[in-house]
């Protein structure tokens, strides 16, 4: 159980990480478009 436990968190961080550089993608192009408008 401890190793699926240590799997399950590297996933769960793997996710986050995922989501955190997309929401920067998003917020970057977001602020580009806001300064060429």
């Amino acid at each position: 159980m401890g190793i699926s436990l240590d799997l399950s968190q590297n996933d769960i961080i793997i996710v986050l990480s995922k989501i955190t550089f997309l929401s920067n993608i998003n917020f970057v192009g977001f602020v580009c478009s806001y300064q060429i408008l």
